[in-house]
């Protein structure tokens, strides 16, 4: 038997070889290894959480769901917006706008809390996703869009509160206006008093003797309480009447 010797170029060969066998070897092993990556989660699928479509002013929105079609009015807690002809109403129903409008947020209701609002619209925390202060009323107060509107039993009292002082602090939004209270509606402007209507003046006095259409007379003429010339004249039946003068 004759034996070959490997020459330096063959060992390069099967070097490569060997190498490349081994690279499709791990990396069969890492794709098999490799768990699948899941796309992102549908956020609607989560207790809660839903759309907002409307903005009525700085705490009161309107939420439908995307998949159940499920819409409520929606009173946020912890604030109190200004509305309406109110200082700053204008600019804190658009920072709800711009926070707010086509954002998926979750409802969380506050045990202690009535459901529903006097006006029919539910009560719910606004949690944001993503957001610093995590909750839409915490962010409102701290930028000056709303006051903190809390009681002993709301669980965000205690930021709500240094929020709102924070906005205070730094004239921030509604603070700007007249002593941190918005402005009334201004009044209207006076107007001239119309004179006065004269009275109408009083019917003159029949003159005469004022008789009664139909009753009995013997004679002579007359006018009614109105004016109207009577005389007596023979009735239908035949005794005199007072009857309107032709």
């Amino acid at each position: 038997m004759h034996s070959r010797s490997i020459t330096m170029p063959d060992r390069a060969a099967r070097a490569v070889l060997i190498g490349a066998a081994t690279l499709a070897t791990l990396a069969a092993l890492g794709a098999a290894a490799s768990p699948a990556v899941a796309g992102p989660a549908n956020p609607y699928t989560i207790e809660g959480v839903t759309q907002v479509v409307e903005v009525i002013n700085g705490d009161t929105i309107v939420t439908r769901h995307p998949t159940s079609g499920e819409t409520l009015t929606v009173s946020v807690l912890g604030i109190d917006a200004p509305e309406g002809q109110d200082c700053w109403a204008a600019q804190s129903t658009q920072f709800a706008n711009d926070h707010l409008l086509g954002r998926a947020i979750q409802l969380n209701p506050e045990a202690t809390q009535p459901d529903t609002h006097s006006a029919g619209q539910v009560n719910r925390y606004v949690a944001l996703d993503n957001d610093m202060d995590g909750d839409y009323a915490i962010k409102a107060a701290r930028e000056g869009a709303a006051r903190a509107y809390t009681v002993d039993y709301l669980r965000t009292s205690d930021r709500l509160i240094e929020a709102e002082a924070a906005a205070r602090a730094a004239d921030r939004g509604l603070w700007t206006c007249d002593g941190g209270t918005p402005a009334p509606s201004p009044a209207p402007a006076p107007q001239a008093r119309p004179a006065p209507t004269p009275p109408t003046p009083a019917a003159p006095a029949p003159s005469g003797t004022v008789v009664n259409p139909g009753a009995f007379c013997s004679g002579g003429t007359g006018v009614t309480s109105t004016g109207t010339p009577m005389v007596c004249a023979p009735g239908s039946d035949g005794r005199n009447r007072w009857k309107a003068a032709s």
